[in-house]
């Protein structure tokens, strides 16, 4: 995910992130796909605390960041993603829909938008990466 994340276009200027250890593990595997001056915020609310809880913080600190990153649970971050997404590639709104697996990423985007304007069916569903989806790496690494 930390190489699907490195070729991406956008460059997540924010990490949101669970104080969870699993989730602060998946940081740290990615964290050197990220760039050097990603603003990174541990926060207890993530941890099961519903997909509102992931919301307010996207608004409250999206500030004037282009992308945000969100490493949290679910079932809150799939009732997230379903909120959010008003249309999108189509089999990624299939596979979204279906299931958001654990290692998933749905890389959402919207025009003309600030963080504080998200809600319900505001954002568009450019991708959505399933671990399964991804190339094995070489050398069982």
């Amino acid at each position: 995910m930390a190489r699907r994340l490195r070729d991406l276009p956008i460059r997540p200027g924010l990490v949101l992130c669970s104080t969870a250890r699993r989730t602060c593990e998946s940081l740290e595997a990615v964290r050197a796909a990220l760039p050097a001056n990603a603003v990174v915020r541990h926060d207890p609310t993530l941890y099961l605390g519903g997909a509102g809880a992931i919301l307010r913080q996207i608004r409250t600190h999206g500030g004037h960041h282009t992308a945000v990153l969100v490493i949290a649970h679910n079932p809150d971050v799939h009732e997230l993603g379903l909120s959010l997404a008003a249309d999108g590639d189509r089999t990624a709104m299939v596979h979204m829909r279906s299931k958001y697996p654990t290692g998933g990423l749905a890389i959402l985007s919207a025009e003309d938008r600030t963080w504080a304007d998200l809600g319900p069916r505001s954002l568009r569903l450019q991708a959505f990466v399933r671990p399964e989806d991804l190339e094995p790496q070489a050398h069982g690494s």
